[in-house]
């Protein structure tokens, strides 16, 4: 070991610091760039490499006293399942490959974290900035990685995976010797999953989680339950109604597109997504959108406000038929709070995350307005307009938290807000998506954020449609620079999307073509938001566009031969 850490000193003397420059050789294989890059002044690309062990006894543990068992056991997974994926590319160019003997991976667990970072990460319990940070020297006869956590080593793992190819059993690690140090641009990096109108199946689900490894997020939002389902499995027998009755209840999403009515997802489904997300460095983060959006949990108990004439006259259209109704629930009964409350408390034992997302966005005060008999128990409450039913459901869920959710965080929409509300709340995290009406709040109440708006993925007003503009980086420096305590990251979301490949509806007018494929929609528009969101702004779009898009496009035709991407996706990935 000292040989190794002398030999490195004495290298890394005539190394270059490539953290402002790009080599073509060297960068094309990564995507997202990474923080800083040193190759030696004597590197000459050739058919060299080094081959490293694919197995998990390549990884020795430097000091096993400091890695726990937990990490090392999770760590051995993680490069197991990476060497898996890896392997489907194709290494037939690569030939003339020396015999140079396999090396293992030395992993040292080093420099600690600080208190701050090991806090926000929840005890280093899920990946969250800081703790993704690694250092991975790579040279003839030694490859070291040092990294804060295990979160740091699945980067670090991932690093050298690109630069590699596969060949007979082993990673080829090509461009050596280098030395990569990195870490992640902002903490928290999501996609959110709308399965709330529409099926997608495990094997699907499973798919995208890998998808999001490779590109670096961090965060996969299932958005669960919304008007048009109720899509996971309850086992209170009290509560079984809501998935037999309120799965995907209509049969059809958007322009009647047919879907399998009644279908949902058991919790052993949801149990296995959950450890197939941890074991890849995702974290899983459930959303139960409240107290609007809440037609599935009527359809089953009739828990929703009742406004018959509401739901007619303003959400009902004759392309999408009832497919847009959308109603609250009736907060106003015990029995309403009572099923809220076993909801969550099953929540809670299915999904391991700190972090719950209870939605609060479009809660439309007129389908309350129109329901008399809640009006007159929401009076004998002492709250008599429907403009302030909004606050007893914060003391609702005041409540809950301090019982159920003891041990969580809370994630809400802004909608959520009310307007002259600037009480200090660290402990809530608000999501944006309509623009920036809320910051100016949000700085005054001194919550931490998640920006949501420029990043749907989805047709809407707040989407980005091109693979530019959903790279524009603009609105993020603003941000970093007036929030930098607050602003925690970026979640880009799937609004209404379809598993199926090549599926359009038709928009309201009866004449607008929209797509709804998620692989033919969704992925290019990751592939430009990962980079924005991994690499600092300084490493962003090089003056040479010409290489920041072979990047792009070497790192997606990559992912096509690992998953499922859309034969579109790839002629999408363009300026």
């Amino acid at each position: 070991m000292h040989v190794q850490k002398l030999i490195f000193l004495v290298i890394i003397c005539i190394f270059i610091d490539c953290s402002n420059c790009f080599r073509d050789d060297v960068v094309k294989d990564l995507y997202p760039y990474p923080r800083l890059i040193q190759y030696s002044d004597e590197y000459q690309y050739g058919p060299d490499c080094v081959l490293v062990e694919h197995n998990m006894n390549a990884l020795v543990f430097n000091n096993d006293s400091i890695w726990s068992k937990k990490e090392m056991n999770s760590i051995r997974l993680f490069y197991r399942n990476l060497y898996k994926d890896f392997r489907k590319l194709d290494s037939d160019s690569f030939s003339a490959i020396p015999t140079f003997q396999l090396l293992k991976i030395e992993l040292i667990k080093f420099p600690v974290m600080s208190k701050q970072d090991y806090d926000d990460s929840f005890n280093d319990t899920v990946p969250f900035g800081a703790n993704e940070y690694y250092d991975l020297r790579i040279f003839k006869d030694a490859v070291t990685i040092y990294s804060h956590s295990k979160f740091g080593v699945y980067q670090a793992l991932k690093t050298m995976a690109s630069l590699s190819l596969v060949y007979q059993d082993t990673f080829c690690v090509k461009y050596i010797p280098f030395r990569i140090q990195d870490q992640p641009r902002f903490k928290y990096r999501g996609l959110l999953l709308d399965t709330g109108r529409s099926y997608f199946s495990i094997d699907s689900i499973k798919e995208i989680i890998r998808g999001l490894s490779l590109l670096r997020y961090n965060v996969l939002h299932w958005h669960l339950v919304d008007d048009q389902s109720f899509s996971m499995e309850m086992l209170d027998e009290f509560l079984q109604d809501l998935h037999l009755k309120g799965a995907y209840h209509l049969g059809y999403i958007h322009n009647q597109i047919p879907i399998t009515k009644g279908k949902f997802y058991t919790q052993k489904e949801i149990k296995s997504v959950v450890r197939y997300a941890e074991e890849r460095g995702i974290r899983v983060i459930p959303e139960i959108d409240l107290p609007g959006h809440a037609r599935s949990w009527d359809v089953a108990y009739k828990l929703g406000a009742q406004c018959p004439m509401f739901m007619k006259s303003t959400r009902y259209n004759s392309v999408n038929l009832e497919y847009t109704y959308s109603i609250p629930l009736d907060i106003s009964r015990n029995y309403t709070v009572n099923v809220i409350q076993g909801v969550l408390k099953e929540i809670v034992n299915l999904f391991t995350d700190p972090l719950i997302h209870l939605g609060g966005d479009e809660v439309d005060i007129r389908c309350w307005a129109e329901d008399k008999e809640m009006q007159k128990r929401m009076e004998e409450l002492g709250y008599t307009s429907p403009t302030t039913y909004i606050d007893y459901f914060k003391k609702i869920l005041k409540d809950i938290k301090h019982t159920i959710l003891v041990n969580k965080t809370v994630i809400q929409w802004e909608d959520i807000l009310s307007p002259m509300d600037i009480t200090k709340d660290s402990h809530t995290i608000y999501q944006l998506w309509k623009g920036d009406d809320s910051l100016k709040q949000l700085k005054e109440k001194k919550s931490r954020f998640i920006y949501s708006f420029g990043n749907y993925l989805d047709p809407s007003y707040q989407s980005c449609q091109t693979f530019e503009k959903c790279y524009n980086q603009s609105k993020l420096l603003e941000l970093e620079k007036n929030f930098p305590n607050q602003f925690i990251g970026v979640e880009a979301c799937a609004w209404e999307m379809i598993e199926q490949d090549n599926v359009q509806s038709l928009e309201s007018n009866g004449l607008d073509k929209v797509e709804r494929s998620f692989n033919d929609t969704v992925w290019y528009k990751l592939i430009a938001i990962s980079e924005k969101l991994w690499t600092q702004p300084m490493h962003q779009l090089p003056s040479n566009i010409s290489l920041y898009l072979k990047r792009a496009q070497i790192q997606t035709l990559k992912l096509s031969h690992i998953i499922s991407i859309g034969n579109k996706t790839i002629s999408r990935v363009t300026l």
